[in-house]
């Protein structure tokens, strides 16, 4: 993991490694740190995948904002303890 946040990351892998999971989780932690949307910057080779990682990021705030047991898995995959459901509530509308 780098060493802030904030810092560039560049995720290279075989198909079905997990690449889209933690493109999401890198996305969400940005978001959760306090960066707007139209600030980050996530690519990939395709619409199809960019809709992907767009699809399971709104699902996984939604699911945690509704869910106290998503919401505490999406805070362990996020090494972000203290996440609340209403902080994604909160990120789903900024969506």
């Amino acid at each position: 993991m780098p060493d802030s946040i904030l810092d560039n990351v560049l995720i290279r892998a075989s198909a079905g490694t997990g690449k889209t999971f933690q493109l999401t989780s890198r996305y969400l932690r940005l978001l959760l740190a306090g960066a707007e949307p139209d600030e980050i910057l996530a690519t990939t080779f395709t619409r199809k995948a960019a809709a992907e990682i767009l699809d399971r990021i709104v699902v996984r705030l939604a699911e945690a904002a509704q869910n106290d047991q998503a919401c505490q898995e999406l805070s362990r995959d996020l090494h972000l303890p203290a996440l609340q459901s209403k902080q994604c509530v909160i990120q789903l509308k900024k969506l």
